[in-house]
């Protein structure tokens, strides 16, 4: 055997080792046990906890009972979470379970609800996992580098993918469908496209240089069939499509801009309204149905926004809650009723909100919150005081059991769920 032979065998079997190793990462990664992260009493029981005569003689406090009770049920959170049998715990916990142990970008639920759908920036891909983050599975080939953000159509077979050029540092836009692979450019003038319910549509703005007009428009995803909605007052904002045809608009805002929230109707524009207007620090959160919104707003140069709710009409009152925060800190439960809320504890005169926090600047610690949208009654889960760790809440969404609330924490960009009982 002559030294080439050798070193090409050798070559094989490195390849060979450095391929089985990351097949068994893979294998790994896909079948990794959910961790519990924390644990703690909700607020109510932790309200009514009393120290015995002789926890007091041995000088326990109730911080120092809270966290032991609390650890003690974290065995039957994990059965619970691996869909075991267990028994009804004496006391009531919430926990918060790391789901999947990497960067997570985009996450929701498929349609069904059964599974999790989100981006790996690192492998650059889509991916699907069960609700307690087992079974990962690949359900892209597109090697999307620079993806920035993600329209997904309800079915979730379709979605509008934003993608930032190396090259240009320019925005280019294209319709994926997940069934077939296919990726098609969006026609370069159309300016932050979104998906339809459907899938079947696209809306975005189109900008008339010469004469500075913006039009929000509608169209096939190639560009046919477009008709104009109505003409937007400048080109930069947030556009959202509802349940029910209908399509939102919300220029740009921070502490320092004005803005609002403008409805349209995407089938005639008959019953399109300004729903609010000249308001600083501005954004909003749409129920399932598209008939309610939560939003944040405040004064200018504002540190802590206040949170309204209100149904998604015209000349409706909306109600102040009692807290502030960001409404994207904020999941819809799927039967339109009520809203979670990831608190930030430490809101400080320095930062002004919410540009601080989209800029990571700001680094919040959540309590959670409860809101019913039909009473505006406010009910405190679980304090962010009573965890181990901070969790500084993004992208939000419930899961059908109206128990869980799964999100990604900024701090380390991995999914995590708040469970509650």
């Amino acid at each position: 055997m002559t030294k080439r032979q050798k070193l090409i065998i050798i070559i094989g079997i490195i390849a060979i080792v450095i391929a089985g190793g990351f097949y068994i990462y893979l294998l790994l990664q896909q079948r990794r046990a959910p961790e519990i992260e924390d644990v703690a009493l909700t607020s109510d029981e932790r309200k009514n906890l009393t120290l015995t005569d002789e926890e007091k003689k041995k000088g326990i406090t109730l911080d120092q009972k809270e966290k032991e009770l609390a650890q003690s049920k974290k065995s039957d959170v994990l059965r619970e979470l691996l869909g075991q049998k267990q028994t009804k715990p004496e006391k009531k916990v919430v926990s918060i379970i790391k789901i999947i142990d990497k960067e997570v970008k985009f996450p929701t639920l498929s349609v069904d609800q059964k599974k999790i759908l989100y981006f790996d920036p690192q492998a650059r891909e889509f991916y699907q996992a069960e609700l307690n983050g087992t079974a990962l599975t690949g359900i892209t080939r597109g090697n999307f580098t620079n993806l920035e953000n993600v329209s997904w159509s309800q079915d979730r077979s379709k979605a509008v993918l934003t993608i930032s050029n190396e090259e240009t540092k320019n925005r280019e836009y294209f319709y994926f469908d997940f069934a077939t692979q296919e990726s098609k450019k969006i026609d370069s003038h159309f300016e932050n496209p979104t998906i339809s319910f459907d899938g079947k549509k696209i809306v975005y703005i189109y900008t008339e240089t010469d004469k500075n007009i913006f039009n929000l428009s509608v169209a096939d995803p190639d560009g046919s069939n477009w008709r104009k909605i109505a003409f937007l007052n400048n080109n930069q904002g947030k556009i959202d499509w509802l349940l029910g045809d209908r399509t939102i608009f919300i220029p740009q805002a921070d502490s320092t801009k004005e803005s609002g929230l403008y409805v349209y109707d995407v089938a005639e524009g008959k019953n399109s309204f300004v729903f609010i207007s000249g308001k600083y620090s501005f954004d909003a959160k749409f129920s399932y149905d598209g008939k309610q919104v939560l939003w944040q707003e405040g004064d200018k140069g504002e540190r802590r926004p206040s949170l309204y709710i209100s149904p998604l009409a015209p000349g409706k009152s909306a109600k102040k809650l009692l807290v502030n925060g960001l409404a994207e800190k904020c999941a819809w439960f799927s039967d339109n009723l009520a809203v979670l809320c990831a608190i930030p504890e430490n809101f400080s005169n320095y930062y002004r909100q919410p540009e601080s926090w989209l800029n990571d600047e700001f680094v919040s610690r959540d309590s959670f919150y409860k809101i019913d949208s039909q009473t505006n009654e406010l009910t405190k889960v679980v304090e962010a005081k009573q965890f181990n760790k901070d969790y500084d809440v993004a992208s939000p969404f419930m899961a059908p059991d109206g128990k869980t609330m799964y999100f990604v924490r900024k701090n380390d960009g991995k999914l995590y769920a708040l469970q509650m009982p």
